[in-house]
């Protein structure tokens, strides 16, 4: 029997989510409110669509991928189901409702976190815990495009949820921020971000995301004592390590990690390890990127600019 599975949000992502689960040969219950999505999910292969998530009949787990903005409420509406379900990251886009999520769901809430399960994030994480690379100074990031297809949130809540959670894979944390500049578009939409993050006696981490950037980069750097290791591009099927006597190229699996990560959720429902990040990590996250846009905003208040002049 085929495992059943609500999928709540179908639109251009939640499309790419569908049709993985049904390679991995779940039944899928979508619901979305628009009538459009709707029909294109059933075209796409999917059992049946419902317009309120109260509709989904009885399923093993659900898969949430609205707008960002709508994530917590989305969760409140389900949490009495009483089955595990997987959220687009960020988990919401509101500390105080992070934190009633993981204290509403407890251990049945989990972030896709889809960075987690790529090949060459995964490869850099055992190279650091290896000591190839030495003892471990810090981890730079970049992620820059030119867009935000998502109006419902800036660009801070978009991007640095993944190299946040890259953070979390190769550093084993996410930690405490120093500082932070930005650009600020709007009044309030952070659009661009560097931030600086560590503690005494811990790697740093800097990064550097961006919707203001003329073209497409992705970069993940991890710096050691004695050598340093980089992905170059989210499509690389390689990292690369430096050292003094030279550059060694590792080859790993690049599987696509959303089919990965989904897996792994399907694999749980049916008694197999949970998914890597937990309610509390994605609270822990939201929180981060709550206090990096705060920093940036404050930075641009007209009491901070006459201060620093």
């Amino acid at each position: 029997m085929r495992l059943a599975v609500g999928l709540i949000g179908c639109g251009p992502w939640g499309r790419n989510i569908l049709r993985d689960l049904i390679t991995l040969d779940a039944e899928v219950f979508v619901c979305d409110v628009s009538a459009e999505h709707r029909s294109a999910a059933l075209a796409a292969g999917c059992t049946a669509v419902y317009e309120n998530p109260e509709d989904l009949p009885e399923v093993a787990g659900i898969v949430v991928a609205t707008a960002t903005s709508t994530h917590a409420a989305m969760l409140d509406r389900i949490v009495a189901r009483g089955v595990p379900a997987f959220v687009e990251k960020p988990m919401c886009n509101d500390l105080d409702a992070a934190v009633g999520l993981v204290a509403a769901w407890g251990d049945r809430l989990f972030v896709m976190d889809k960075w987690r399960y790529h090949g060459g994030i995964t490869l850099l994480g055992e190279l650091a815990r290896s000591g190839r690379l030495g003892d471990i100074i810090g981890l730079k990031t970049t992620r820059l495009g030119s867009r935000n297809s998502h109006p419902d949130v800036d660009g801070a809540w978009i991007l640095a949820p993944h190299d946040l959670s890259i953070a979390a894979e190769i550093l084993g944390t996410v930690a405490p921020l120093i500082s932070a500049v930005g650009h600020v578009e709007h009044g309030d939409r952070v659009q661009s971000a560097v931030a600086l993050m560590g503690a005494i006696g811990a790697p740093w981490h800097v990064m550097d995301v961006s919707n203001n950037f003329p073209g497409h980069r992705r970069e993940v750097v991890v710096l050691g004592s004695t050598a340093s290791a980089t992905l170059p591009g989210s499509e690389s099927d390689h990292v690369e390590v430096h050292d003094h006597s030279g550059t060694e190229r590792i080859a790993f699996t690049a599987e696509q990690p959303l089919l990965a990560e989904l897996r792994c959720f399907l694999g749980y429902l049916t008694g197999g390890p949970a998914p890597i990040t937990n309610a509390r990590e994605g609270a822990i996250t939201v929180r981060r990127i709550a206090e990096i846009r705060q920093h940036i905003l404050d930075r641009q208040s007209p009491a901070s600019m006459e201060q620093r002049n």
